[in-house]
């Protein structure tokens, strides 16, 4: 069976990936930012671990220059891999500086997977990066139909500026730039972005407390626990569309 690398193995989706990458019999090896993590994922898959089907690698983090190189792609000893999916980037559901703790490590994580790829794992058929609805979401001209030509136009200033549109930014310039370096060079690569609304679904990672809930399920978390209670719903926040879109 294939193997593939999995990053940012200790978030939201990428813990649902990991379980459909395991049961599909799949050889998985993810990043974590620490050991402490990286434990806990081994500690809920024991079964696959004594079969040798899981691991994990430190990227402690991955707006570094070359973080992902650590990986050890290039070791000529170990079963090289077949597919990368990169989930690691933030979603914080407050942040300080736009900068550090949500631009530079989207777009140079991104950035940064995809150059390893290509300089160390020539064996890889195809990187999934995993984005948002967000890198597609026109605030601005709303288009009646999203599809794979339709990228946020948000700016590089506004995205730094306006804290309200720094996500969005940086899932933007995460995928523009991603997938355009997947078709520089003389290596290519099969690139697709994944764009979901919204990711609602059972929380089946470690969970310190539920204030480390992944941003959505916080909205759900919030009317269990009575915040709605002058029944006003919050804001969407979003310009309704046909946005029923899979990948760029």
């Amino acid at each position: 069976m294939a193997k593939v690398l999995l990053t940012g193995g200790s978030g939201f989706i990428a813990a649902h990936v990991l379980n459909a990458l395991l049961h599909r019999g799949y050889t998985v090896v993810t990043t974590v930012r620490s050991k402490e993590k990286g434990d806990q994922i081994l500690a809920a898959h024991t079964d696959v671990v004594a079969q040798s089907r899981l691991s994990y690698a430190i990227v402690s983090d991955i707006s570094q220059k070359n973080a992902f190189d650590t990986v050890s792609l290039g070791q000529p000893t170990r079963r090289p891999f077949d597919y990368v999916i990169h989930t690691a980037s933030p979603f914080p559901a407050s942040f300080e500086e736009p900068l550090k703790d949500v631009l530079e490590p989207a777009v140079n994580g991104t950035n940064g997977i995809l150059q390893s790829v290509k300089k160390f794992a020539p064996s890889v058929k195809r990187v999934v990066i995993t984005s948002s609805f967000a890198a597609m979401l026109d605030h601005k001209s709303p288009p009646k139909v999203y599809d794979e030509t339709v990228w946020n136009p948000v700016t590089w200033d506004e995205a730094v500026n306006d804290h309200s549109l720094t996500y969005r930014g940086s899932k933007t310039f995460a995928g523009t730039r991603g997938m355009g370096l997947c078709r520089k060079g003389k290596t290519k690569l099969r690139c697709c972005c994944t764009e979901s609304p919204n990711g609602l679904r059972p929380v089946v990672h470690h969970l310190g407390s539920l204030s480390r809930l992944n941003t959505s399920n916080m909205r759900i978390r919030d009317f269990i626990q009575g915040k709605h209670q002058d029944n006003k719903l919050p804001p969407t926040r979003t310009i309704s569309s046909q946005m029923y879109v899979t990948s760029h």
